[in-house]
């Protein structure tokens, strides 16, 4: 077929063959629409994507991005992160695996285990709405945080987990669905560094360095090398012989539990322990039980000490 097409042949074909010049549009729709990168975000519209899922669609509130600072609202901290974090007296108290950390509102302080820390930014209220700085609890949470503001992605990679990596052996355009006529989240070169997520019927799931989810064949892949893998720690506990009996201890708010904490950390220092059996004989289901339990793993896992509950 001749490249060039002249008038008369184009009367032609749009007199005698309507169809075949339908087909023709429907097939340059398609590759513009395939070609077509996906990043063309309103202005205000922030990913939020956690260890390779993407959390978007299940937050409530805004993100809110001041001096380089990224917020969360506490609802969806909640949602995403830390299901455990409340907020008592004007205080926002998360617990993580070895971490127990207390934000005061409006104050550029927080306290990690019992030691204060300056951050950038402050918890707040706004219309009723808590917000965390969420990118100055990357210590508190053990996880790497960036926000690529490019493409207004929010990544958080938890440092326990499994992260796989791959490098692409050819540019490449990352698409939206495992089909090559789906639209292109990303382009990106030869060399490039990507996540390796999992695989399908040929189709790799990856994620860019720019934070973006797609697909890709394969086989446009390689050097896949596994950075770490999930981290489990060994329970093995050989010394509970040292208890504490904290049944009649005052454990209603953080402030009385921090000093219970403080208690039973001081006692199994004094005793030599690695590890710690704590008896509470009253009902345990109740929230502040449950929470003490929380925190006080976290408090002294931290230092080194393991804790049994009876």
């Amino acid at each position: 077929m001749a490249k060039h097409i002249n008038k008369k042949a184009k009367k032609k074909l749009k007199i005698k063959d309507p169809k075949r010049l339908l087909i023709f549009l429907l097939i340059i729709i398609i590759i513009i629409v395939a070609i077509k990168p996906k990043n063309s975000k309103s202005k205000d519209y922030i990913s939020l994507i956690i260890h390779n899922e993407d959390k978007t669609n299940i937050l409530q509130n805004d993100v809110i991005i001041n001096n380089d600072i990224v917020y969360l609202s506490l609802d969806d901290v909640k949602k995403c992160l830390d299901p455990n974090i409340y907020v008592e007296d004007k205080k926002v108290i998360t617990t993580s695996e070895k971490k127990v950390a207390v934000l005061e509102i409006n104050s550029s302080f927080i306290e990690i285990n019992g030691a204060k820390v300056e951050i950038n930014g402050q918890a707040f209220s706004a219309q009723d709405v808590i917000y965390i700085p969420i990118s100055d609890l990357k210590n508190v949470y053990d996880i790497d945080f960036k926000f690529i503001s490019e493409y207004k992605n929010i990544v958080i990679d938890y440092y326990s987990r499994r992260l796989e990596k791959a490098t692409t052996t050819k540019n490449v355009s990352v698409k939206s669905e495992m089909k090559i006529f789906s639209s292109t989240v990303e382009k990106i070169k030869k060399g490039d560094e990507v996540v390796f997520i999992s695989e399908q019927n040929g189709w790799a799931k990856i994620r860019t360095n720019n934070g973006n989810i797609g697909f890709v064949k394969k086989n446009k892949l390689t050097n896949f090398v596994v950075e770490r893998e999930d981290f489990i720690e060994n329970q093995d506990i050989k010394d509970t012989s040292f208890k504490i009996d904290i049944t009649n201890k005052n454990i209603s708010n953080f402030e009385k539990r921090k000093g219970v904490i403080e208690e039973i950390f001081t006692k199994t220092l004094k005793n030599k322990k690695t590890s710690v059996k704590i008896v509470y004989s009253k009902e345990k289901e109740l929230e502040d039980y449950q929470r003490f339990a929380r925190e006080v793993t976290a408090y002294l896992k931290e230092c080194g000490i393991t804790t049994v509950f009876e």
